[in-house]
């Protein structure tokens, strides 16, 4: 016998060992991608496409990072987004 808690915990690793994740919104599989050949897929999109790249800069401290956002602008981009908003830099 056990908890739910543990009785979840061993669902979960069930489902993510014998189960196929697919993607919710168009129902593709979803694979593991090295960063290598995420790189290679984003080079080779047409000249002129526009993506968005979203990654964690700072996550979780309190202050300002105008730092941070100089920085990023001076590495070439144009947005961040903020607390789940999009700002231009």
């Amino acid at each position: 016998m056990g908890t739910v808690t543990e009785i979840y915990d061993y669902m979960r690793l069930l489902f993510a060992r014998a189960g196929i994740p697919h993607c919710p919104v168009c129902g593709r599989v979803v694979a593991k991608q090295s960063a290598q050949e995420i790189v290679d897929k984003i080079a080779n999109l047409p000249e002129g496409t526009r993506i968005i790249l979203l990654a964690p800069l700072v996550r979780g401290r309190k202050g300002t990072y105008q730092a941070v956002f100089d920085e990023i602008r001076k590495a070439g981009f144009t947005r961040a987004r903020v607390d789940g908003t999009v700002h231009s830099l």
